[in-house]
């Protein structure tokens, strides 16, 4: 009982160092998103679905400056998602959803590398099409979410 109550004020500590880089992604993530500062790479991590299913890595954007990568990088999908790194896209377009994608949407994704936890707590309900998790998933990655079914 006490380890698990450990885990979940570990959970909470989580929570806020995500606040806290998602907060500071909102002002530094601007001239990194105006400047394009992303470059094409191999899919960095592969999920052990993608890897079930034979589904080979996929070319992604990542950002040029290394430490940019470590918290507000996306080493599965990109800093840009839904665009990959041998098709053409807008580059006004993919400016603000780069914005949008790093700084709102998937903030400070890469931390869940940090803060992985295998046999962690996890919660989750679903209730008239709405659900509500938080804790670890089974791989280990921090989750805290809630949404439509």
């Amino acid at each position: 009982m006490t380890v698990t109550i450990l885990k979940w004020c570990y959970f909470v500590i989580v929570q806020i160092i995500a606040l806290i880089a998602m907060v500071i992604g909102w002002v530094l993530l601007i001239a990194p998103c105006i400047m394009r500062a992303w470059v094409p790479v191999d899919q960095i991590y592969i999920p052990e679905w993608q890897r079930s299913a034979g589904i080979p890595a996929k070319r992604i954007f990542i950002w040029q400056w290394y430490w940019l990568n470590l918290i507000w990088g996306n080493d599965e999908n990109g800093v840009v998602s839904g665009l990959r790194g041998n098709v053409e896209y807008n580059p006004e377009a993919s400016r603000w959803k780069a914005y949008l994608w790093c700084a709102w949407r998937n903030s400070a994704n890469n931390l869940r590398f940090i803060f992985r936890l295998k046999s962690a707590p996890f919660y989750r309900k679903e209730l008239n099409g709405w659900y509500f998790q938080c804790g670890w998933y089974p791989n280990g990655f921090p989750v805290l979410s809630a949404g439509k079914i």
